[in-house]
Order: structure tokens, then C-alpha cells, then sequence
């Protein structure tokens, strides 16, 4: 199972929103689209990645308003990529090292995905419960 690609686990295509947009919007979208992170646009360019753990920490923590902060002000404005040929071992490898649940995948050096470490513990529950039940 370690040896499963990236690109066979990850969400796509990559939910965006714009850097100027606020809070309450990137709020929105996440739930709209059931995601746990954003990637943040400034033009046609990937310039940052926003997640619920962020809303959490940097927002309610601080009491900042939801309408008026923008997500700038608040993502992590680099972006933690791998290439979608990579394995499941190589991507969980990488979000351990560097504390995060959310990766950028790339196919040519281009963005076209997330992977959540919800998209991989929901790929191993099902293919579990197809074994077992």
C-alpha cells in the first residue's frame, strides 16, 4: 500500500480563492466544497495555501473580523508540493517533517491538486472495509 501514488489519493481540481478576498469567504468556500484548505491566488499564480487550522489559530484565537481581514494576512505563503508520481509514504513522510495535513500536487512542476491527510485516511477506510465487510 506504500507504494500507492499521490495522484491516485488527492483532490482535484486544487479549490482556490483569491488573496484579497476575507476570511468569511474563504470560510464559505471551505464548506461549501467540504475542503480543509484553500489555495490562495494572486492573478494566475499560486501565492499560498489557507487551512481550517489556520481560521482556528490565527482568526478566532486573535478575534480577528471576519469580514474585514484578508486572507493574505493570514495564510502560510509557502506552498508544500510533491510531484503526483510520488507515493503515499514519500507524502506522509513529508507532512510529518513539517507538521502540516495539507500538500500542493504537481504534474510538470504545476499545481493540480491537494492532498489532505483526509483524502489518504479515507482512501484506506474504504479499501478496509471492502476487505473486510
Amino acid at each position: 500500500m506504500h507504494t500507492k501514488k499521490v495522484g491516485d489519493f488527492m483532490s482535484t481540481p486544487a479549490i482556490s480563492i483569491n488573496a484579497g478576498a476575507n476570511i468569511k469567504d474563504a470560510g464559505n468556500l471551505m464548506d461549501k466544497n467540504k475542503v480543509g484548505s484553500l489555495l490562495v491566488k494572486e492573478g494566475e499564480d499560486y501565492v499560498g495555501i489557507i487551512t481550517k487550522t489556520d481560521l482556528v489559530q490565527k482568526v478566532i484565537s486573535r478575534n480577528l473580523d471576519f469580514e474585514t481581514t484578508k486572507i493574505q494576512a493570514i495564510m502560510t505563503d509557502t506552498i508544500l508540493t510533491l510531484d503526483h508520481e510520488a507515493t503515499i509514504k514519500q507524502a506522509v513522510e513529508l507532512m510529518s517533517e513539517n507538521k502540516v495535513r495539507h500538500l500542493g500536487v504537481a504534474d510538470n512542476s504545476k499545481i493540480v491538486g491537494v492532498l489532505s491527510i483526509k483524502d489518504i485516511s479515507e482512501k484506506f477506510a474504504n479499501q478496509y472495509i471492502r476487505a473486510f465487510y
